[in-house]
């Protein structure tokens, strides 16, 4: 799925490709999981709807996606 970001060759397949990339960051990130969840944004159905964590978390939180 990820080789797919050098081969991006439109806005909308740029889209598709971050939403798919939010989710698998939603299912395999526990802190960014719980932090989605927190401000009720798990179902984002455009770029500009992806959450983004408070940089102030890579300073407090160990940020990692783990392997399922």
């Amino acid at each position: 799925m990820f080789q797919s970001v050098f081969n991006i060759t439109s806005s909308s397949n740029f889209e598709d490709l971050a939403l798919a990339i939010f989710k698998y960051q939603l299912d395999h990130n526990t802190v960014y999981n719980q932090y989605c969840h927190l401000i009720d944004r798990t179902t984002p159905q455009t770029v500009d709807e992806i959450p983004y964590l408070p940089i102030s978390f890579f300073k407090s939180h160990q940020i990692v996606t783990n392997s399922h």
